[in-house]
């Protein structure tokens, strides 16, 4: 008996793409009728759940492990970097425990996303730096090309914050030469797998991300406000982040006034610039502001390391802990068969209706009921079918094709509309595309509803 609590869309998109790469599929070019492969998600996201016993929901168990082992890991580091920034033994975990108060870091932990993975490769990056050894360039520059290839974002906060830690203590030669090896280390891998193994990299993540986006960005305000919301949890009604984040905030304005900064102070204003400019993406969620709860944990830490006695961190600790309440997630939820996980109900109801040509948003649903065609990432789907109109086509053709959809299978009901489930925006901006929203108003009918999924057919 293992929990299916926060298991998601996301979560299938590793698996899938895990069993995928069992099978020898790794970022192929070709998009066919039965495939369209298009993610952001990079190898080392997925590929060590390849490693992991089991098939489909039954790796859950093994991955949440391992998420475990990669946010803990996470944690101790940042430890080991509030030790090497001068905090003393007892008080270098406080980072670490207050970070844990906080939703993003309990998000990524029970959601199984690829965050905390990716920041411990960035941190072991900073504690290279911090180390000032002969070779600590070349560490830190392969330690965040690791990080990269784990997560597009990774290499962001660590590596603007170092360049500017070293550029600000005049040691310019050296900010040029880490920014140098830490772009060599990420863009030769890349080259290898993208034109030495034919692998596609390139529309998988960079071109979808920057060079022809998946998603319309938000504008300013839009954006603004929904980093802002996530910050104060406005839907989780918990607040742990907030008093961190406008700390760590008042704290970096007095210091840039006296012009006196170093690297806990770049992490944390780098990690403020990376998390809006995540939230520019309509996709964006708690996870993307895992490392600013850390940088600001961080960052507070060692700026108030003179003031904050053993008593007063844990007085700030227990502030935290009635703020966010984090025992009600990491142990309140119970128990629930993977069998009964929401996909696994939608994919036992698919198997009641006949086969045809389906296709499903939801990868975890896709696994279970062994559907076709494979759609690898739902999001970005129809980012690669711009590219390659020919698959789309005959999805939508004629019924005599044999690859036109009969069935499609979604997350949320495209004609309704409301605050909280706004179908026809995921539909038509979020997700997929207008013209995909308007296929489905004018030729689809939904013949089945759960609270997981929406399952409509072709009208004849």
């Amino acid at each position: 008996m293992h929990t299916s609590w926060r298991l998601s869309h996301v979560n299938g998109i590793y698996l899938l793409l895990a069993q995928l790469l069992e099978r020898g599929v790794f970022y192929p070019r070709e998009l066919s009728p039965d495939l369209v492969y298009g993610t952001f998600y990079q190898p080392l996201a997925f590929a060590p759940y390849a490693l992991l016993p089991g098939d489909g929901l039954a790796k859950v168990p093994a991955m949440r492990i391992l998420c475990g082992f990669d946010a803990a890991l996470c944690l101790l580091l940042l430890a080991a970097v509030a030790a090497r920034l001068g905090l003393a033994r007892a008080a270098c975990w406080r980072p670490s425990v207050w970070a844990l108060c906080t939703i993003p870091v309990g998000f990524c932990l029970l959601a199984m996303r690829d965050d905390p993975r990716a920041t411990w490769l960035g941190l072991l990056a900073v504690l290279a730096h911090l180390r000032r050894g002969h070779w600590s360039i070349v560490v830190a520059a392969l330690c965040l090309s690791l990080a990269f290839f784990t997560k597009l974002t990774a290499p962001l906060v660590p590596c603007v914050a170092i360049a500017l830690d070293l550029a600000f203590r005049r040691d310019h030669a050296a900010a040029i030469r880490f920014l140098f090896a830490t772009a060599a280390a990420i863009a030769i891998p890349f080259a290898i797998l993208q034109w030495g193994f034919g692998c596609e990299l390139l529309d998988n993540g960079i071109r979808l991300a920057l060079l022809e986006p998946a998603f319309q960005p938000r504008g300013v305000f839009q954006t603004t406000w929904r980093c802002l919301r996530d910050v104060i949890a406005w839907n989780e009604h918990a607040l742990g982040l907030l008093p961190l984040a406008l700390l760590s905030l008042g704290l970096l304005v007095v210091r840039i006034r006296r012009w006196r900064l170093d690297l806990a102070d770049w992490l944390a204003s780098a990690a403020f610039v990376k998390a809006w400019l995540a939230y520019r993406n309509p996709g964006a969620d708690y996870n993307h502001l895992f490392d600013l709860a850390l940088f600001c944990a961080l960052h507070a830490a060692v700026r108030l390391a003179g003031w904050l006695s053993p008593g007063r961190a844990l007085a700030a600790l227990l502030v935290l802990l009635a703020l966010d309440r984090p025992w009600e997630e990491l142990i309140g939820p119970s128990d629930l068969p993977l069998a009964d996980a929401p996909a696994a109900r939608v994919a036992r109801a698919l198997a009641s209706l006949p086969s045809v040509p389906t296709l499903v948003e939801d990868p975890l649903i896709q696994i279970e009921a062994n559907t076709r065609p494979l759609v690898v990432d739902g999001g970005v789907v129809f980012a690669r079918l711009r590219r390659d109109r020919l698959v789309r086509a005959q999805w939508f053709g004629p019924l005599s094709d044999p690859h036109a959809l009969r069935r499609i299978v979604l997350l949320l009901d495209p004609f309704e509309n409301t605050p909280e489930r706004p179908g026809p925006y995921w539909y038509g901006v979020v997700n997929y595309d207008r013209d995909f929203h308007t296929e489905l108003v004018a030729h689809w009918h939904v013949v089945m509803k759960t609270d997981a999924a929406t399952i409509l057919e072709r009208l004849p």
